[in-house]
């Protein structure tokens, strides 16, 4: 994923398709969506697809 400098937005598009990696640098799987709490206005947790 490209980051830019003094960014404080990014789009759900951007991050979805995007891969998830661990501290051991194990491939978990990718983003497929991302729950949002509307009255704390933050991401909660990232929907995964993972195997085969």
């Amino acid at each position: 994923m490209e980051q830019v400098e003094n960014t404080q937005f990014l789009t759900a598009s951007t991050i979805k398709g995007e891969k998830v990696i661990n501290k051991e640098g194990e491939h978990l799987g990718k983003i497929e969506d991302l729950m949002i709490d509307l009255e704390n206005r933050r991401v909660v947790y990232a929907i995964l697809s993972f195997g085969g």
